[in-house]
């Protein structure tokens, strides 16, 4: 029988009693007027790079995964109940779904158990299959960029490292706000906003202040810039 893995046709043995060679599992195909138990690829898609869990889906592979490997990004599992269902260098954990839910699934791991970059296989090469990643700062936040696989593996993730914010427009330390605190001098005596086409702009204002920390003394105003003390 011939079966679609989602990546061309192959031909399929029936399984005799549910056993396979290694490295093929015995699994339900229907396709047109034939349907049965065939031996096919285990592990076929697994690790592919990807951005939601039907892409990772087929015949015999329903239960498969689009799974979140952190900034990493997310990447194709496989459904399995322990590191037995697990191909070499792979260990079954409860991994979440792109799309939000748990699920325990084959993922790609190092000598410690940890997850690591996913493998591309020549498919994944060859269609250029990409995912999101991220790179983050020590505050957490999280610039957004792709990746994609490339003959010598995973690209590096596109984004940009989370910086100090400027005053240029963009969200530069990918908090999700723009150009915030960019222009901020510290001085209580000028109202400060950015012009992304004249750049910072701190016009002086006559505010109440606080020129000597004395709760003994009022009056205290803002006068070019300066905070003057009262009375």
């Amino acid at each position: 029988m011939c079966v679609d893995l989602g990546q061309g046709k192959r031909c399929a043995e029936p399984c005799e009693n549910g056993a396979c060679e290694t490295g093929q599992a015995c699994k339900f195909f229907e396709e047109a007027d034939e349907q049965g138990w065939f031996c096919t690829p285990a592990f076929v898609g697994q690790c592919n790079p990807c951005k939601n869990s039907s892409e990772c889906g087929g015949p015999g592979l329903e239960d498969a995964a689009c799974v979140n490997y952190g900034n990493m990004g997310s990447f194709c599992g496989l459904s399995c109940r322990g590191d037995s269902d697990c191909d070499a260098g792979y260990s079954c954990q409860m991994m979440q779904r792109i799309e939000g839910r748990p699920d325990l699934q084959c993922v790609k791991v190092d000598s410690l158990g940890l997850l690591t970059d996913c493998p591309c296989s020549d498919a994944a090469v060859n269609a250029q299959l990409e995912t999101n990643c991220g790179v983050s700062d020590s505050l957490g936040h999280i610039c957004p960029g792709t990746r994609y696989c490339t003959a010598q593996g995973l690209t590096v993730c596109s984004a940009d490292t989370p910086k100090a914010e400027l005053c240029d427009g963009a969200d530069n330390d990918c908090d999700g706000a723009t150009d915030e605190d960019a222009c901020v001098d510290g001085n209580p005596c000028t109202d400060d906003s950015c012009d992304i086409g004249l750049g910072c702009i701190n016009s002086q204002n006559t505010s109440p202040c606080d020129a000597d920390s004395s709760v003994c003394t009022v009056g205290d105003v803002c006068e070019l810039g300066t905070c003057v003390a009262g009375s």
